[in-house]
């Protein structure tokens, strides 16, 4: 009797480490089944999946989502960016700005170029390094040399990232301002932006 209980109790601890049904009778007529199974559940998780496997899984993940994040934080500046540069064409055509103005526009307008054309000249690139198809046999060197705007970096983007952070703040604020319901305690009156 005492040999079935603690049969009964193998059983049961490996059916919870383990995603499998495993009777008592099981482990009576298979006496090395329950070591084995044991010895397996330190090494796979609830599922099934061994678990270093599992970590690896997690660590994927949490490097995709880091990737996701950077490549959204980048993708909303460009595109912000491309935003603030038609609205200062617009802005140019209805009056006339003045020269310093217009230089920084053009100087701003040559480097985002220079940039997007330096992501384009390893359209085969793997990112670990592997450059050496190139467009039309050109390097980041020579484009980067090419603009004499990319000396003077730091003086736009002392001028611009200002501009753009409170472009996004706004944007952010009116995104705030639908989702939230107003101060006057109605629950459900959302305010327009």
């Amino acid at each position: 009797m005492g040999l079935g209980v603690v049969q009964y109790a193998e059983s049961n601890f490996v059916n919870m480490s383990l995603p499998i049904h495993v009777t008592g009778m099981d482990t009576e007529n298979y006496s090395g089944l329950s070591d084995l199974l044991q010895s397996l559940s330190g090494h796979l998780n609830n599922d099934g999946l061994l678990k270093s496997t599992e970590e690896d899984v997690t660590q994927a993940e949490e490097n995709l989502e880091k990737a996701k994040y950077c490549y959204l934080q980048q993708h909303v500046l460009h595109h912000e960016l491309h935003e603030m540069m038609i609205d200062k064409e617009i802005s140019q055509q209805e009056r006339a700005a003045d020269s310093q103005t217009e230089k920084f526009n053009d100087a701003l307008r040559e480097c985002v170029s220079t940039a997007e054309a330096c992501s384009y000249l390893h359209p085969q690139s793997t990112g670990e390094g592997d450059q050496t198809a190139t467009l039309l046999g050109l390097t980041e060197e020579d484009l980067l040399n090419a603009n004499p705007n990319m000396k003077k970096i730091a003086v736009l983007q002392q001028h611009f990232i200002p501009q753009l952070e409170g472009r996004l703040q706004q944007k952010c604020e009116e995104v705030a301002s639908c989702h939230y319901t107003s101060s006057t305690g109605e629950s459900n009156t959302y305010t327009q932006a």
